[in-house]
């Protein structure tokens, strides 16, 4: 699977952007690989230990945790005689390093967290090929990019000394290392693959050939971002780096990958002691490190559980494995309010889990309760932003969200939407699901609605498109759900269908197509969508739940009489197997381009009502058990509609 290679995005490399050539070398730099590179050792930073960078964590069940405590106290009983503390914690293996060689502990000597790297002596030349894809205004555009689609969801960057950073870069063609910019700071290698990787991310949401000249910029460090993948963990921007790398596989419609990444982001933060709250109040210099630490914990967590959900995976890190990731703690609006989400999401995945295990779900008081403590989540996290006057945004920019706003409110109704599924997965269907039909459409609706909407109104869809693609598929899939269990249960008794059903059935299809087919071009979830969408939509027009000229003031429900439509059906299906005809060669086909004319109860039985919701011979699009419906035709697997509807990757966050 695509989700499954290793960083190979197999990119084609930018056009040389000829109409730039005559700007000045404060814009464009065309001839890297040639940049001399200064390897004048660079000053040491205050915040940054002498000593070594790789100082690593070691668990109280670890056997370095009690050789440390035993020495540290007998070196301490030494110099400072019995009875005095230990400068530092035996959590802090001091006999790591890069090299191998062991450096005792000295007593008296504090450990600080490597916050920042030891800057090398070596630059690699690859990690300055940005300047030859994009001139230094652009690129100053793409970071400013970038903030804006992570700044209010994962704020583990500074965007200003970035952009210091970046200019720094343009300045002059000799980068030396050490070149202390904005508040005195060096420009390490990790600096600069964090502003790669920026710049990549921020280009997948490009149109035109910004997307090539991002993978092109990705292509160029490669193998630097693969060495940082597998090698130990520096300081906390190494952390920072995979994190980025992990982003950028979830934009790139990676989601397996982006998933493990996120893992080996958190593992790496382990190694440097970040999860431990007695290594953050030792060894954590100030305010400053300690919120950055806060954002980080928080952005693992929760970018794990949205990854998992999607991939359907399970969790790689529970709220418990990072002492600091505390919502209250976090001054992010959007981890905040996740945080808290994240402490009940254990709900919205049991019932699910136990309808894929073949159990039956008809807990209609625990959905209530669930839905209703989802409901109060969503109005503290939306606080007074309106969701119900969506032509306002159309007239009134100002009044629609900030897209950290949308994400959550969406959020909300995507869990509603896990919440409503056993429903429909149920084999057999039980009352309680009849009931949550018209649930079941009013958040299919509402879901589409935004996000249709938003997408006129702003670059909200475009630029979270990841996120949101996510909650348009899952609503996809609850769609399709209804439809299923509607077309298999059209004759149980009580089954009362609203009465815009098809109107609502419509309305949504047809939007939720245009959207994914706009994004169809530049994102792979986007076409793995459409396809399964433009796959399903002859069945759904041959069973007669579409209309191609659909018009919702047409739109009419006829309720059919079940043993008329009995009668019919078995005399009709004698009919087909006595002349041998297929299904497909009964189709009535219109006579201009031979478009499949969609079938109904008028066009097969003159008189009769509606064919979907009667037995029908072209219910078989919705019946495994029948022979005449032909898979392969729409590239989709050979089992229960339901099961392929509900897969994995419609996840809840």
């Amino acid at each position: 699977m695509s989700d499954e290679r290793t960083s190979q995005d197999a990119g084609s490399k930018a056009p040389s952007m000829s109409s730039q050539k005559g700007q000045s070398d404060t814009n464009t730099v065309s001839s890297e690989s040639t940049i001399p590179v200064a390897v004048e050792p660079a000053r040491q930073m205050q915040t940054y230990s002498s000593r070594r960078s790789t100082s690593a964590f070691c668990g109280p069940t670890s056997p370095e945790y009690s050789l440390n405590a035993a020495q540290r106290r007998m070196q301490c009983d030494k110099t400072s005689g019995p009875g005095s503390g230990s400068a530092i914690s035996p959590s802090v293996d001091e006999n790591q390093s890069d090299d191998g060689d062991d450096h005792p502990y000295s007593p008296g000597t504090e450990y600080v967290l490597p916050f920042h790297q030891a800057p090398r002596h070596i630059l690699q030349p690859c990690l300055l090929q940005f300047r030859k894809f994009l001139p230094k205004a652009e690129a100053i555009r793409v970071l400013l990019l970038y903030h804006s689609m992570m700044g209010e969801l994962h704020p583990i960057c500074n965007i200003e000394l970035m952009v210091k950073q970046t200019e720094a870069c343009y300045a002059r063609p000799v980068i030396e290392l050490g070149t202390a910019v904005g508040d005195g700071l060096p420009i390490t290698e990790n600096d600069l693959l964090i502003i790669n990787l920026a710049l990549t991310i921020a280009l997948c949401t490009e149109t035109g050939v910004l997307p090539d000249t991002g993978r092109s910029i990705y292509d160029s460090c490669r193998d630097l971002i693969n060495t940082k993948l597998a090698s130990l963990t520096t300081d906390i921007k190494h952390v920072h780096v995979v994190f980025l790398v992990a982003l950028r596989h979830f934009f790139m419609g990676r989601i397996r990958l982006a998933w493990r990444t996120c893992g080996q982001a958190g593992r790496m933060a382990m190694e440097l002691g970040l999860h431990s709250r007695e290594m953050s109040q030792q060894c954590l210099e100030n305010d400053e490190q300690r919120a950055a630490v806060v954002e980080l914990s928080c952005s693992l967590v929760v970018l794990d559980r949205q990854l998992s959900a999607s991939a359907g995976l399970p969790h790689t890190f529970q709220n418990a494995d990072f002492d600091l990731a505390v919502g209250a703690s976090v001054n992010t609006p959007y981890l905040r309010h996740m945080m808290e989400f994240t402490l009940m999401s254990h709900k919205f995945n049991e019932p699910i889990s136990r309808v894929a295990t073949g159990g039956c779900y008809m807990d209609d008081d625990s959905f209530e309760v669930t839905n209703f403590l989802v409901e109060q989540w969503r109005k503290r996290a939306t606080e007074n932003w309106d969701f119900t006057r969506l032509s306002d945004w159309e007239t009134q920019p100002s009044k629609i969200p900030p897209a950290w706003v949308v994400i959550l409110y969406l959020r909300a109704n995507a869990v509603r939407s896990i919440l409503l599924r056993p429903f429909f997965l149920s084999d057999p269907a039980n009352p309680a699901s009849k009931r949550q039909v018209k649930s079941a459409l009013d958040i299919i609706s509402d879901s589409i609605n935004v996000l249709s909407v938003l997408d006129k109104t702003s670059n909200i869809y475009r630029i979270q498109h990841p996120s949101l693609q996510h909650i348009l598929a899952g609503t996809c899939a609850l769609l399709f759900l209804v439809l299923s269990y509607t077309a298999q249960n059209h004759a149980a008794p009580g089954l009362d269908l609203p009465s815009e059903f098809f109107s609502t059935v419509n309305r949504n299809f047809w939007t939720a197509l245009d959207l994914s087919r706009s994004y169809n071009e530049a994102s792979l979830t986007s076409r793995k969508l459409y396809r399964r969408l433009n796959a399903i939509k002859d069945t759904l027009l041959r069973a007669g739940y579409l209309s191609p000229d659909y018009d919702p003031n047409q739109i009419t429900q006829l309720i059919p009489d079940p043993q008329q439509s009995d009668m019919l059906i078995g005399s009709h299906m004698r009919m087909m197997s006595d002349q041998g005809l297929s299904s497909r060669e009964l189709l009535p086909r219109s006579n201009h381009n031979s478009e499949i004319v969609p079938v109904n109860e008028m066009t097969i039985f003159p008189g009769t009502t509606n064919t979907m919701l009667g037995p029908n011979p072209f219910l078989f699009d919705f019946n495994m058990n029948l022979e005449y419906f032909d898979w392969l035709d729409y590239e989709w697997p050979s089992d229960d509609v339901a099961h392929s509807l509900s897969g994995t990757g419609f996840g809840s966050l």
